[in-house]
């Protein structure tokens, strides 16, 4: 494969687990107001996948999935009025999460010195999000 952005390998792992739990409340106060709310954990580590099949010094066993965080949850209120006047807020939480998929193709040095280096595994900062609309 040819090293650009464009070309993509695609493998299989030798093995995962994934755990968690997703829930959701949804609550009619009365005729005018509704409250939700959600709470999403997942917990997904590889458990065994070499990158070279040949050789098992590079091995993502251990590092969760790209993208995947293990905290997400929201909160909402909303209230609609009888003449059609309406008012939402929601907060929205998204834990940090592993920015990369392999973080061993960042470069071509030796495993030690790619693993010892701080940019190594980046992550994505987690975020809190509150927005409100009016009508």
């Amino acid at each position: 494969m040819a090293c650009n952005q464009y070309d993509k390998e695609t493998r299989n792992a030798g093995s995962l687990t994934v755990k968690g739990f997703e829930t959701e409340i949804f609550y009619k106060m009365n005729s005018n107001i509704t409250l939700s709310a959600g709470l999403v954990m997942s917990d997904t580590e590889f458990k065994d996948f070499p990158l070279n099949p040949d050789d098992n010094e590079f091995n993502l066993a251990g590092f969760s999935f790209r993208n995947y965080p293990e905290w997400t949850g929201n909160i909402a209120a909303t209230y609609k009025g009888d003449k059609g006047f309406f008012a939402n807020i929601n907060a929205n939480y998204v834990d940090v999460s592993r920015a990369v998929s392999n973080p061993y193709a960042q470069s071509t040095n030796p495993k030690e010195q790619q693993e010892a280096t701080p940019s190594f595994d980046p992550m994505n900062d987690s975020v809190a999000l509150v927005n409100t609309r009016i009508g």
